[in-house]
């Protein structure tokens, strides 16, 4: 059995995704040809609405929720809604671009 099989058959057998990937921006300082991103910006949740959301996926026994954008880093309260994040999920962490 390889990793994602692993993943797969623990998340079947507990009834709940694994892990969620949430985006918390809608805006990126690059434009790269590639990316959906540069279709323009089409709003961002608040950062009430985001705990909600986060709430949610804590109470549905997810382990991992993963943060990011657009560029996620570019959103003044991230730190608020990592720390926010950190206290209902198992594990969370981020993905941003660097840039």
């Amino acid at each position: 059995m390889n990793g994602a099989e692993l993943l797969r058959s623990l998340a079947l057998a507990h009834g709940r995704p694994m892990g969620v990937h949430l985006q918390v921006a809608d805006r990126c300082n690059h434009a790269c040809h590639h990316c959906y991103q540069v279709q323009g910006e089409k709003g961002e949740l608040t950062l009430e609405q985001l705990r909600s959301v986060i709430d949610g996926i804590a109470d549905a026994g997810v382990f991992t929720l993963n943060v990011s954008g657009g560029e996620a880093t570019l959103r003044p309260d991230l730190l608020d809604i990592l720390r926010y994040a950190r206290g209902g999920a198992s594990r969370c962490g981020s993905s941003p671009m660097g840039s």
